[in-house]
């Protein structure tokens, strides 16, 4: 119950879970819920092929979605009008401990879970959380309230051009 919770507090468009492990037992009981929950929760396969590696023709780049949202993310950080997020050692752990993996191909590949733990790290829980929220292009997401568009310099963009007219 305490997704239909956060759902109903926080009103998002989307709402991206995990569809590995645990995952799948919390996407079937959410969506069980009724068609307003249907509609927001995502199951996102991490191991799945990556939209570049679904594309016709075939794009170099992430070779899954795991290593495309970690991509969309690490472009995200690196905005230079800068961004917020939370201040945890946990999260900078988290964000920093993860390899790329070299591959013939020379597609971003991330580290596995199981790598890391061999090398002595924490699975890195948190910073897949954060990826997961860039599962959808921002601009491909349908946006009704000016908060949900926070992530998006499209939106921000957006968002400048209509105080410029109101000015």
């Amino acid at each position: 119950a305490w997704i239909r919770d956060v759902i109903d507090q926080h009103e998002p468009v989307r709402m991206f879970v995990d569809a590995g492990g645990l995952g799948s037992s919390v996407i079937s009981a959410a969506k069980a819920l009724g068609p307003k929950y249907q509609d927001i929760i995502r199951g996102v396969n991490f191991g799945a092929p990556s939209q570049a590696k679904l594309a016709r023709p075939k794009a170099a780049g992430p070779k899954n979605r795991r290593a495309e949202m970690w991509k969309r993310l690490k472009e995200w950080l690196e905005l230079e009008e800068g961004v917020s997020i939370p201040d945890l050692d946990v999260l900078q752990s988290d964000l920093t401990g993860v390899r790329v993996r070299p591959t013939l191909t020379n597609d971003l590949l991330l580290e596995s879970k199981e790598s890391m733990r061999k090398r002595g790290l924490w699975s890195c829980d948190l910073a897949d959380a954060a990826a997961l929220t860039f599962a959808e292009r921002s601009e491909e997401r349908r946006v009704g309230k000016e908060c949900r568009s926070r992530w998006s310099p499209y939106h921000l963009k957006k968002k400048e051009e209509e105080k410029k007219k109101h000015v």
